[in-house]
């Protein structure tokens, strides 16, 4: 759910779906924590709406099916990616070092990310292989955009003077793939299941690495 910042940012809520304000998202989160943890085949229409606190008929007023929820939260992941470009662009106007671009990237992945958003990553994760709809959303905007940017960001570091030459694609590449991997760690962990670490540990060690291996000026 977006809403506004004091500073007029926008950015997400940390959203669950017995504190959702209305029945569509309630209809989504529910959707998209079946479809996550037991995959999108395996979940019928009736336990969405069981999920969501309403009967199976009072859903089809808000979506026309199972494949609409599917690509409903699929545009609502690649809508919140483009949102934190957009935003990550207005914090870079304030960065004065390559540690200030380090902190607007990590800073943002908490801004932006809710429930809804990494476990809709997850399952694009999941149903690339499914879905063509589901894969072009994976490979242009979780992977390509997302790496093309972060190393647009790097390059610019090196270009100011703020950090020696380095190999800007091969840590954004770094950065990207790890963002992935964090957001399926905090789905399993919102699923209750064990993991080797947390995201949260993960993150803070790559933000850790990523300082220390880039020679700054």
């Amino acid at each position: 759910m977006l809403m506004q910042r004091g500073d007029g940012m926008t950015v997400r809520k940390e959203l669950n779906v017995d504190d959702a304000q209305n029945t569509r998202e309630r209809i989504l989160l529910a959707a998209v924590k079946l479809f996550t943890a037991r995959g999108y085949a395996d979940v019928a229409i009736h336990e969405i709406a069981s999920a969501a606190g309403i009967k199976a008929a009072s859903l089809y007023n808000h979506f026309s099916g199972k494949e609409a929820l599917f690509e409903t939260i699929i545009d609502t992941v690649r809508d919140t990616y483009m949102l934190f470009y957009s935003r990550m662009d207005n914090g870079m106007e304030q960065a004065e070092s390559f540690a200030d671009v380090l902190d607007c990237l990590f800073s943002e992945l908490d801004v932006i990310y809710d429930v809804l958003v990494y476990y809709g990553v997850s399952l694009i994760c999941a149903e690339q292989f499914r879905s063509e709809k589901a894969r072009g959303v994976y490979h242009d905007v979780l992977l390509k955009v997302g790496a093309e940017y972060s190393a647009r960001q790097f390059q610019c570091c090196v270009d100011k003077g703020w950090a020696s030459p380095f190999d800007v694609e091969a840590l954004a590449l770094l950065f990207n793939n790890s963002v992935l991997i964090g957001t399926q760690l905090r789905t399993q962990e919102e699923l209750g299941r064990e993991v080797p670490f947390k995201a949260k540990d993960m993150f803070q060690k790559l933000h850790t690495y990523m300082l220390a291996c880039v020679k700054t000026r």
